[in-house]
């Protein structure tokens, strides 16, 4: 039995193929970041200013973009159509809510 210092495995061999994640996959997790984040951060802000209703409604859509964005994930490639068609539907609805929240007159 052939024993390797450090390391239960064999020291690299010509021919052995390292895996790293596809950058669609990179890039899908960096774009699903970068559209849930801030939507959490404009709920806690509409939540802080009495918008209370408008806080809940963005998180309820924000919900349903993470169940999207979970299956998105799965195959980013084949799904960005899909989700270009539903999640970023979801995710304007988001903003045209905030939109009424922060227009005059409406969250007091």
């Amino acid at each position: 039995m052939t024993e390797y210092v450090g390391s239960s495995s064999p020291p690299y061999q010509p021919g052995h193929q390292v895996t790293f994640p596809s950058l669609s996959n990179i890039a899908a997790r960096v774009a699903c970041a970068a559209m849930a984040a801030p939507q959490a951060v404009v709920a806690a802000l509409l939540l802080g200013w009495g918008a209370a209703w408008q806080a809940g409604a963005v998180l309820l859509l924000l919900l349903a973009q993470l169940a999207l964005m979970a299956r998105l994930l799965r195959d980013p490639r084949a799904l960005a159509p899909w989700y270009n068609a539903t999640g970023v539907t979801l995710y304007v609805l988001g903003m045209l809510v905030c939109a009424f929240a922060l227009r005059p007159g409406v969250a007091g």
